[in-house]
């Protein structure tokens, strides 16, 4: 599962560089996933809120 996470990460920092905002959310949805299968609750709350973030318009 190291693997993985390290995969995941290393791909949403190439993938925010190239602002591919499509591929960077898809990615973080499956990282979510990785965090709850692992129950690491702390880093899950993080990409969700990254998540939700990233889905905001300038009107709220």
């Amino acid at each position: 599962m190291d693997l993985l996470q390290n995969f995941y990460e290393t791909t949403l920092g190439a993938l925010k560089e190239t602002k591919n905002e499509r591929l960077w959310f898809k990615t973080n949805l499956k990282l979510g996933k990785l965090y709850e299968e692992q129950q690491d609750y702390v880093k899950l709350q993080k990409i969700l809120k990254e998540l939700h973030k990233s889905c905001q318009t300038s009107e709220g």
